[in-house]
């Protein structure tokens, strides 16, 4: 099957970063028309129930090339046959995103859309981060562990769906969720793209509104991770503790109220450990190491035979019998391989912090495939939005889980990406600006942070920046220190198609 890393492989003959700098605009634009080409024909690769798939749902998914969070994604390939991500390059290239809703902070893409010109400078620096990132991972990705998916493309074609789930339950975001959310959680830790979070502006209007509309953005972001990952087939896993607050919050209480079912959470005590000297080349040689089979049959296994309609007491007795028993000798294994067995010698070590697991099981009795959903007293929205994970029409009475958190106990989403730039709110002791006094002609901006995917201390001094140029034997307007007749010319006037998300 083709992959992402074919298309690169088969377009660019390149021996290193710089030739990226420097690619002629026509074919930095030809290659963008062989992605689409790619993107448009996507197939998911088999998903094997068996292997646990998971999505590592908001940044890690969006950003999963980096090489700032290797310990955390690569540590997840080991607990995970499978792991879904977004296509970097085919999000970058393709046209879909410039019908879906977005920020001025956004990842442009290959359109400069305000001044209606490809982005060229933009996108040169961008592939010459990622691709390289992308080939390391080559064994991963041809091997079907590691899924990149055009994530636009699927936005886009279940627009609709996602619009309607999310105007079921935005008026949900109310005075108490607000304050719910304000008083436990930093802005910095609330998603609203793949590359910002927090960041939140703030005027001196009517705050308690504000803060609704932002909050709902978070919540927007997260339907849409939600909906990518459980319609392919993945278990949507929450890294960190606003994603799973939003699951708690949003889904597991609408479960909780159809009729003859229930929702018990399911906590694994054992750590699952953060591996330190992990390379793609060394989790496709060890992954399918007999200890790290054996823990990724257990762990699928304990959930999957768990007996319907337990109550929560004896689920966590079956629980912890299963983990002494399965989980924590293959553990102890594991960690000794580390320190004086096969991984050691090939240098994998355990990090301090570790993942834990933890899984909404649903029990009970599944509805009969008879039952009326527009009868039950719940928005269609979310039926719509359960029923893509557990197919609640089936007659199976067995249990399913609904989704997945992997977490470090202590540890918040900015630990796993130090490569971005952080903004923090000086003006007040609260990370929240919202009890500031602001003048009618100032604004106040919360804590945040934005992934950086450009590169640091590119010299752009000195380069213009518009089409067209006179002298087509000029130095190109785009950056490329190419001349113009050999780069971009014929770009100048390229008509650009694209239509506005209206909210």
């Amino acid at each position: 099957m083709i992959t992402i890393v074919d298309v690169i492989e088969n377009y660019f003959n390149y021996q290193d970063d710089k030739n990226l700098l420097t690619i002629p605009g026509r074919r930095l634009f030809d290659f963008g028309e062989e992605v689409r080409r790619y993107a448009s024909s996507f197939t998911l690769p088999k998903v094997s129930t068996n292997l646990h798939p998971i999505y590592l749902g908001g940044w890690p998914s969006s950003n999963f090339w980096d090489t700032n969070q290797n310990k955390y994604i690569y540590s997840s390939l080991l607990y995970a046959g499978q792991i879904l991500v977004k296509d970097p390059i085919c999000d970058w290239f393709c046209n879909e995103q410039y019908q879906l809703k977005t920020f001025l902070s956004s990842r442009q893409g290959y359109i400069n859309t305000q001044q209606r010109k490809l982005n060229t400078f933009d996108t040169r620096q961008y592939l010459s981060i990622v691709i390289p990132q992308l080939l390391k991972l080559k064994p991963l990705i041809q091997s079907g562990i590691v899924i990149p998916i055009p994530s636009k493309i699927f936005q886009k074609d279940n627009r609709g769906k996602i619009d309607n789930i999310f105007n079921d339950l935005k008026d949900n975001i109310d005075v108490n969720i607000i304050n719910e959310i304000t008083k436990n959680f930093s802005p910095r830790e609330l998603s609203v793209d793949d590359n910002k979070k927090g960041l939140f502006l703030f005027t001196h209007e009517n705050k308690e509104e504000q803060l609704a509309v932002h909050i709902r953005d978070t919540l927007y972001y997260f339907i849409n991770e939600y909906m990518l990952s459980s319609s392919n087939g993945f278990y949507y896993t929450a890294p960190y503790d606003y994603e799973n607050y939003l699951l708690e919050k949003f889904i597991k209480k609408s479960v909780e109220e159809l009729p003859g079912t229930s929702v018990i959470n399911a906590l694994l005590n054992s750590e699952l450990y953060i591996h330190s000297g992990l390379t793609p080349k060394t989790i496709f040689e060890i992954r399918n190491d007999d200890n790290f089979s054996k823990l990724r049959e257990n762990l699928y296994d304990i959930y999957d035979k768990i007996p319907s309609a337990l109550g929560k007491d004896e689920l966590n007795r079956y629980l912890n019998e299963l983990e002494s028993t399965k989980i924590k000798p293959i553990l102890d294994d594991i960690y000794k391989s580390s320190t004086t067995g096969i991984l050691s010698k090939i240098g994998i070590g355990i990090a301090k912090s570790g993942l834990r697991i933890a899984s909404a099981v649903f029990t009970g009795q599944y509805l009969s495939s008879t039952a009326k959903l527009g009868d039950l007293s719940i928005a269609a929205g979310i039926i719509e939005l359960i029923n893509t994970v557990t197919n609640l029409n089936k007659t199976n009475k067995g249990s399913q889980i609904l989704w997945k958190k992997i977490f470090a106990e202590n540890e918040y989403a900015n630990n796993h990406f130090v490569h971005y730039q952080s903004q923090m709110q000086q003006n007040s002791i609260d990370e929240w600006p919202i009890n500031m006094k602001i003048e009618p002609m100032q604004i106040s901006v919360s804590s945040g942070a934005l992934f950086w995917d450009r590169i640091k201390n590119f010299d752009t001094s000195g380069l213009p920046k518009d089409f067209p140029i006179d002298d087509i034997y000029q130095l190109c307007n785009c950056g490329s220190r190419r001349k113009f007749k050999f780069c971009c010319k014929g770009l100048e006037k390229f008509k650009f198609n694209t239509t506005k998300h209206k909210k």
